[in-house]
């Protein structure tokens, strides 16, 4: 199980929770996050801490096909 979470002030405010292989908080535009595969906390929270949940429902889900590695030069 994995947490995302916002810190302001000292005060912790979790934007939802799922799988520890799903849940992803990431770099949007105009400087909010997105929140994707967890199951969200309410919009409100959301809203308050800019963060914008999106649905990865329907997304394939697996391993990666490819892995990058470092090459050495």
């Amino acid at each position: 199980m994995a947490t995302a979470a916002h810190e302001n002030a000292g005060k912790l405010t979790v934007l939802g929770e799922g799988d520890l292989t799903r849940v992803q908080l990431f770099q949007g535009s105009a400087g909010h996050a997105v929140l994707s595969g967890a199951n969200p906390a309410g919009v409100g929270v959301l809203a308050h801490a800019g963060v914008t949940s999106v649905n990865d429902s329907g997304l394939v889900r697996g391993p990666p096909h490819r892995r990058w590695t470092a090459m050495p030069c």
